[in-house]
């Protein structure tokens, strides 16, 4: 986007704090408070900035809204207003052409609830929406378009995955892996928007097909 002259801001939803093992291999202890979780929050904040700013993007178009890490599928199920507001107000001051919206198949349950509010508030707009999956696979005949990478950009994006130091500690092989030659971008989820995992969901429908089978 930043190539062909467009803006980018990035919506980071939580600070991804509650990150235990990871926080306890660095800080050599097994219990984490709330202090240790502060300060990791802005290490992760930190990482991101720099990340971006090997992508092309000032650390001024990517804010975050500071909900809690691991928590969001709980405020969305209380019927907590604050995120959808939060994501909402992005929406309406940046009024984007495109959202890259985390996928309601992501085995994350931040990941899923993201995609649940910015679905539910683009829903009745025309803003192009595709989605993307950190956590699982993704459905081939739901893709929407693979970009193919050339070497620059590859090794570009693993130089922005390596500023994420803290996440590489116990998981560089994994978080590397994403600097892929292929990026995919999957197809938005209106048809199939919902709070649960996609395990859930799939055992839910086949004990459906069950009982009507019955």
């Amino acid at each position: 986007v930043t190539a062909e002259g467009g803006s980018v801001r990035v919506l980071f939803v939580t600070a991804g704090e509650n990150n235990p093992w990871p926080q306890r291999f660095l800080y050599r202890r097994w219990c984490i408070g709330e202090e240790d979780r502060k300060r990791w929050a802005a290490l992760r904040r930190r990482e991101a900035a720099r990340s971006l700013a090997l992508l092309g993007v000032t650390d001024s178009s990517g804010d975050c809204l500071g909900f809690p890490d691991h928590g969001l599928i709980r405020l969305a199920r209380s019927n907590d207003p604050r995120p959808g507001q939060a994501l909402a107000r992005a929406v309406l001051e940046y009024a984007p052409t495109l959202v890259v919206s985390p996928s309601a198949f992501d085995l994350h349950d931040d990941h899923r609830t993201v995609s649940w509010y910015l679905h539910t508030i683009l829903r009745d707009t025309r803003v192009a929406v595709v989605t993307y999956i950190v956590h699982g696979q993704g459905v081939a005949s739901r893709i929407a378009r693979a970009l193919h990478l050339t070497a620059q950009e590859r090794l570009r994006k693993e130089a922005a995955i390596r500023c994420h130091e803290s996440q590489l500690l116990l998981s560089s092989r994994r978080f590397l892996s994403h600097a892929n030659p292929v990026e995919r971008f999957y197809r938005d989820d209106y048809d199939c928007l919902t709070l649960e995992s996609p395990l859930t969901t799939l055992a839910n429908r086949l004990r459906h097909t069950a009982a009507v089978l019955t």
